[in-house]
Order: structure tokens, then C-alpha cells, then sequence
């Protein structure tokens, strides 16, 4: 599984326009199994641009307003419905109050496992800006519009802050993903991650399903034994002992395997078994 997500003021002007060409989406996506859907841009506002692949996503039906495009479909070895929200928050704190409303509707339906991403154009605290102004309402109704649909917010790997001003003196964190539970436990070990800025004063965002089979563990290790202390003196003996190794990755394995061995000896004469 992977979400990309980027706020670009005008993309070389493309999203402002009243139509989005199929040669821009390849430009995008780099092949040519990708489909999309858009928004047409109001006024000063952008439009909204959805890129998938269409191998491993299957649209059903889009819902299109001024400040969202909904994609609804099948994701290949999902059951049921999965939502891709791409969601563009107005300027000022009414028009984003009345689009939370609107969201909740796309949350109420419990046959779709959705996802919320996207330029917010809102933060839940003051540690989310950094030489800007809180607006305390705008906060509290961001915060409740998570709570009262009990969506997830993803954690980010990377810098602090999604978005820097032009004169580069403000920071704040506009950009998110928000999840239902529903679509959280469909991937084991969901991650997000803030890569380079280039094109935009947002950055890109990328979230990845990012759980790994590393197989069995090496070895087992209850919390009981730390009750004799002479484990310690086990554990620190054992890392002590020079190993011929070469390279510091194998010199740390085989410190690990005297470890192992050394903790087997002591279960063997110690009470904890």
C-alpha cells in the first residue's frame, strides 16, 4: 500500500485549469495503467487531482464538492469499499467549519474504510505553528471533527513542520492523514513519512505499509529473570568477549550469539527456567 500526497499552487497551472489532460496524469504517475479523477478550480481556489493505478484500484463512484474529491472503490485483496479522500481546507474558519460537516457524512458510512489527506488548512494546537497565530476556534473545531468520528491521525516520520512561507519565517503543520479504524486495520504497521520539498511551499507526503517479516525471533527473554541480578553480570561478561568477526555487522551478530549462549548456561543453573 502507498498514498502520495502534494499541495502545488497551480502544478505549472494545470489544476487551475477547467480540464486535466491524460497526458499530464502519465507525466505524474510515469505509466500507462494510471486513471484519475478531478475538480475543477473555483475562483482563487485550485482544483483537486486523484491519481491511482488502475491494476490494484478499482473506482466504483467519486464524490466531487469544492473542497474534497472523494474516490470510493476496491482496493485488490480488500473486502468492501475503501475511500480516498483529498481534502483542500478554505481559508477561513466557517468555510472550513462547514466542510467538516461535510466530512462527517463521508464518515458515517460504515461500509467504506476511509482515509482523509491533504492541505487541512488547520492545526490542533499551538505546537503545530511556529511564528504564526492560533486561531483557538478554527483548533477546537478541527479537534472535534477528529474525535466525534474517532479518526486516527497517522504519525509522520521526517520534519516537524509541512509547510513553510515563502519569506521562509512560518511553519506549520497543515498537511495530514486521518483514518478511520476501519481503514487503520487494514495494513499491519501504517506509516507516514515527509520527503523533499521541491515544487511546492508544502512538502511531499508519503504513507507506506511499512511492516517487514523478519521471521522468528532470535531468541526469548522474560522480564522475570531481570529479578536475579546476576544476570547483568551474565549479559555484560558475555558482550565482553572478543569475537574474530569481520565487518561491524558481523562482529555484532556473533557478540549477540555469545549473549544467547551465555543466557542459556545461566537458565541452566539458575532457578529461572
Amino acid at each position: 500500500m502507498k498514498i502520495i500526497s502534494l499541495h502545488i499552487r497551480g502544478l505549472g497551472s494545470e489544476t487551475k485549469l477547467n480540464e486535466v489532460h491524460e497526458r499530464l496524469v502519465l507525466d505524474i504517475q510515469g505509466t500507462l495503467d494510471g486513471d484519475f479523477s478531478f475538480v475543477e478550480a473555483t475562483g482563487n481556489s485550485g482544483g483537486h487531482l486523484t491519481v491511482w493505478n488502475r491494476n490494484t484500484f478499482h473506482c466504483e463512484f467519486v464524490v466531487k464538492k469544492d473542497n474534497f474529491l472523494a474516490v470510493v472503490g476496491k482496493w485488490d485483496k480488500i473486502e468492501g469499499l475503501v475511500g480516498c479522500v483529498n481534502v483542500y481546507g478554505p481559508n477561513d474558519v466557517k468555510g472550513r467549519q462547514r466542510l467538516w460537516s461535510k466530512l462527517d457524512l463521508l464518515c458515517d458510512k460504515e461500509e467504506v474504510k476511509s482515509i482523509f489527506f491533504g492541505d487541512f488548512n488547520e492545526v490542533r494546537d499551538k505546537h503545530e505553528r511556529l511564528n504564526s497565530e492560533l486561531n483557538s476556534r478554527g483548533a477546537k473545531q478541527f479537534i472535534d471533527f477528529i474525535h466525534r468520528n474517532g479518526l486516527i491521525n497517522i504519525r509522520m516520520g521526517g520534519n516537524k513542520f509541512m509547510r513553510i512561507s515563502d519569506n521562509g519565517v512560518k511553519f506549520s503543520k497543515l498537511d495530514r492523514f486521518l483514518t478511520t479504524s476501519a481503514f487503520e486495520k487494514l495494513w499491519r504497521n501504517i506509516r507516514a513519512n515527509m520527503l523533499e520539498r521541491k515544487w511546492s511551499d508544502h512538502v511531499l507526503i508519503g504513507i507506506y505499509d511499512m511492516w517487514r517479516d523478519f521471521g522468528p525471533p532470535p531468541f526469548k527473554f522474560f522480564d522475570v529473570w531481570l529479578l536475579d541480578k546476576k544476570l547483568e553480570e551474565v549479559v555484560a561478561g558475555a558482550w565482553q568477549v572478543e569475537v574474530k568477526s569481520s565487518g561491524p555487522d558481523c562482529i555484532f551478530r556473533d557478540k549477540l550469539k555469545n549473549m544467547k549462549l551465555a543466557g542459556k548456561e545461566w537458565r541452566k543453573l539458575g532457578r529461572y527456567r
